[in-house]
């Protein structure tokens, strides 16, 4: 019986060392049991998908939580997860029930059976919207300062164009004024 205490103790304490960590790193945890298509979620996760804190989610809920340009290749990783044994990663849209979109950088990895069948898969999520904001502006950024380089060739041309013009020119109403000149004598 104490060490039954003992094993309930050293996990109650593990639980909340991770969800320390878990909260501290801003990480939504998530495991998700394949035969029962469930999902349990720590209460960080399901606001960042824009759901309740503690409404049921399954696989299917999900997905429809998933921005529908994102949906396919999300469920795509996901089934290759779970047919490879492989690791899970994906970055998402959601759609918030405001209408706002949420960028997600999920990872997971699969709990095999004996059987080799999935039992389970286990997994983390963070909220990534301000870098991918901060990568649509880099990109933006970087399209118009090449914008603004080519317009610099430009005017760098069209300077060295009206240099040479001007030098033409010069030289053209020099040799009128002497023709003009040799024409008077």
């Amino acid at each position: 019986v104490l060490r039954a205490a003992r094993v309930s103790d050293d996990l109650r304490e593990r639980e909340q060392q991770i969800a320390l960590v878990a909260d501290a790193a801003d990480l939504g945890l998530w495991i998700w049991t394949t035969p029962q298509d469930t999902v349990w979620a720590t209460d960080r996760l399901n606001p960042m998908l824009g759901v309740a804190p503690g409404a049921p989610i399954s696989a299917g809920s999900f997905l429809e939580l998933v921005h529908p340009e994102d949906r396919e290749p999300t469920r795509q990783a996901l089934q290759r997860a779970l047919d490879d044994a492989s690791d899970y990663a994906a970055e998402y849209r959601v759609v918030l029930p405001d209408g706002r979109q949420r960028w997600i950088a999920a990872s997971g990895r699969v709990e095999r059976q004996a059987r080799d069948e999935a039992v389970r898969m286990l997994g983390v999520c963070m909220d990534v919207t301000a870098r991918k904001h901060d990568e649509v502006e880099r990109l933006r950024l970087r399209a118009e300062l090449a914008h603004v380089g080519r317009l610099s060739s430009m005017a760098q041309l069209a300077s060295g164009l009206a240099h040479e013009l001007n030098q033409t020119l010069g030289a053209i109403l020099r040799n009128a004024e002497a023709a003009e000149l040799i024409l008077q004598s």
